[in-house]
């Protein structure tokens, strides 16, 4: 039994590096690398640019308003 396991361990590594792709995300713990992690990724998956953390100005409040990712393509 412990010799199947092993095996079947052996065996997902392997088809793991295979056929795993290796574009890594490198998420880290804090929110903003988080947040360029996913952006970045957007621009792979979609092309185009990705904008993060825009302020854009509120004419109901008079303040300004925050914006997380803005993908801009050319669709």
């Amino acid at each position: 039994m412990w010799v199947q396991i092993l095996c079947g361990l052996v065996l997902y590594k392997l088809f793991k590096r295979i056929f795993y792709d290796d574009d890594d995300l490198d998420v880290e713990t804090s929110d903003s690398n988080a947040i360029f992690s996913v952006a970045n990724r957007l621009e792979k998956l979609y092309g185009g640019k990705a904008y993060v953390g825009l302020r854009i100005p509120d004419p109901d409040t008079g303040s300004r308003q925050n914006i997380d990712i803005v993908l801009v393509t050319k669709g």
